[in-house]
């Protein structure tokens, strides 16, 4: 695998964390046939068709996700936000 693996936070207009942009975001790269999470992995066995792919699908969700900061989230995510899976003890 790369020594890096970016991972990216999803902000809402306030530059806020968002887990509904979040959840959009997810939602654009898997109807384009990625399979996402937030964190790019890439290794050597990925070739220039995958990547080139990959990086096609990740500017059209990019698309979607501007529309979403201008209109809300909730006018183009399918069903409801995502919820953290871990809970936060202090």
């Amino acid at each position: 695998s790369a020594p890096w693996a970016p991972a990216f936070q999803f902000l809402n207009n306030c530059k806020e964390v968002d887990n509904g942009f979040r959840t959009l975001f997810l939602q654009e790269m898997i109807a384009r046939g990625v399979l996402f999470q937030g964190v790019l992995v890439p290794t050597y066995s990925h070739n220039d068709e995958e990547l080139e792919f990959f990086l096609a699908q990740f500017d059209a969700a990019l698309d979607i996700y501007q529309l979403a900061l201008t209109n809300g989230f909730d006018k183009y995510l399918v069903g409801e936000p995502t919820k953290p899976v871990f809970r936060k003890f202090i």
